[in-house]
């Protein structure tokens, strides 16, 4: 019997570098029926050069492959743009500087077949730093997968990772409750694609790799980290991108927009907390642990911040610590205070 069609949807933008080792993690799939649409973000570089001088061999391995150059409009753009060419049964969106391991696409739609009432599944990723990618130095998998609350988890960033290509989704259940069309915006296209899904159907954990991740120095998910001011635009941008779609769900209740804004109220309040406290913004701080203490979420760290930030008879010797650990958004936590 026929395999099902399976779309490998990716935005590129000035790939040259590293577009060659994702086509090549391709060619190696061993699935046989896919089709690979690649949306050019408008790159400056050589990757049009780089795509050209795999075309014949792309052409060969899938049964349809797609190639669009359009104007810069971020990965979510490229990827909305990518979805009106959608043909396959199954879709997953890897970003085009991480791989994909033969057996990965395979693993997935093996599950699917076999559970129609899952319309999403996720599988687990190896990282690889960019200077050695033969290596894996970590994985990337949910800790509590038997837990019932991703949606929640993915709102507020908890026991989650955003590797694209560790997702799968049934694309007629997809196109039921989006028309393939998501939010676009420049910080990112993750939530747009999962969080419908998720609201509405069954998923599934799969405990098995079926992604490679690249660690890269400056990735548009990691770099800028230490600019306050460009972290603070990234959570408005991120908080942006969670609320409006939360509130596009097809079928979400009104109650459960009130619940999911609530628990936003409380995410974007924490984090800007810790930008205040690494900036030694008093007056960010005042705002954002007002707004915790009004929601009576603040901790007893946060607490004692407070106080010497309003008696200002100390400082702060020893700031929150960022730590970016293989996510998409950076996670900020409050770490030890030495008080002179």
């Amino acid at each position: 019997m026929a395999k099902p069609l399976v779309t490998i949807l990716s935005p590129v933008y000035n790939g040259e570098s590293y577009l060659g080792y994702f086509l090549d993690s391709l060619l190696e799939i061993d699935y046989p029926n896919l089709e690979f649409i690649l949306i050019n973000d408008g790159s400056s570089d050589k990757t049009n050069e780089v795509v050209k001088s795999y075309q014949k061999k792309l052409d060969e391995k899938f049964k349809r492959f797609v190639y669009k150059t359009t104007e810069n409009k971020g990965q979510a753009g490229a990827v909305n743009d990518g979805l009106k060419l959608v043909k396959g049964k199954y879709l997953t969106w890897p970003d085009s500087d991480d791989r994909l391991p033969k057996d990965g696409v395979a693993k997935m739609v093996n599950y699917f077949e076999k559970h129609p009432d899952v319309k999403l599944i996720v599988g687990k990723a190896l990282t690889f730093p960019e200077e050695k990618m033969d290596k894996a130095v970590g994985i990337l998998k949910r800790k509590n997968h038997d837990k019932q609350s991703f949606f929640e988890d993915l709102v507020i960033e908890n026991d989650v990772y955003f590797c694209p290509g560790s997702y799968m989704i049934d694309v007629d259940a997809f196109k039921k409750i989006t028309n393939m069309e998501i939010y676009t915006s420049r910080a990112g296209q993750n939530w747009q694609m999962i969080l419908p899904m998720l609201y509405n159907y069954e998923h599934h954990y799969l405990d098995k790799v079926v992604f490679y991740y690249t660690l890269r120095n400056m990735s548009h998910s990691r770099e800028g980290l230490k600019d306050y001011e460009k972290l603070s635009k990234r959570y408005d941008a991120h908080e942006d991108i969670i609320r409006t779609t939360i509130k596009n769900i097809a079928n979400i209740t009104k109650t459960d927009i009130k619940y999911y804004n609530n628990l936003l109220d409380i995410k974007y309040a924490r984090k800007r907390l810790g930008i205040a406290v690494l900036s030694q913004n008093e007056d960010l701080f005042n705002e954002n642990y007002n707004i915790l203490k009004k929601l009576n979420q603040t901790t007893k760290l946060e607490d004692k911040l407070d106080q010497v930030v309003t008696e200002k008879r100390t400082r702060i010797y020893k700031k929150h610590l960022l730590i970016e650990k293989f996510k998409r958004a950076p996670k900020i936590i409050l770490n030890k205070i030495i008080i002179k």
